[in-house]
């Protein structure tokens, strides 16, 4: 079960659509630069922030960026919770935390910069060894 969206073939797991990693970027009509990365194709969406894959314009590095609203942050008073955010995740640095990078704003929204990881790492890590051997799709990973 999936959706194609401009290119990008997107899957739905428990609720929430994620790209293919064997994707390749989607058109250009997607992307929109801020700082120094050039955002693509949706990554997943919450209820406060979607996460957009980006790619570094210098480095060519790519990067998960989560991107949220000032007026809901403001509207939801959540502030607080999103410096808290950012200082927790400053300050951890752990291989099964994801790596935090910096922190860009707008007039309107705030980005969070973050590791990208693919689906297969983060089942690897949260999933037991016993599912993992009978599951050869999330074994093979392309980035």
């Amino acid at each position: 079960m999936g959706l194609d969206v401009g290119g990008v073939r997107l899957t739905q797991l428990w609720g929430v659509w994620f790209c293919k990693s064997s994707m390749k970027s989607p058109t250009s009509f997607f992307k929109k630069r801020v700082g120094d990365y050039e955002l693509c194709e949706v990554l997943g969406e919450g209820t406060f922030a979607t996460v957009r894959r980006a790619t570094h314009v210098k480095t060519g590095l790519e990067f998960a960026v989560k991107c949220l609203d000032k007026s809901e942050i403001e509207r939801q008073r959540m502030g607080k919770q999103l410096k808290r955010e950012i200082a927790v995740l400053r300050a951890i640095k752990h291989e099964r935390v994801v790596q935090f990078h910096e922190v860009l704003a707008s007039k309107t929204k705030i980005y969070l910069v973050l590791e990208v990881c693919c689906l297969c790492r983060v089942w690897s890590i949260c999933m037991p060894p016993y599912l993992m051997n009978s599951c050869t799709t999330l074994t093979s990973c392309s980035l």
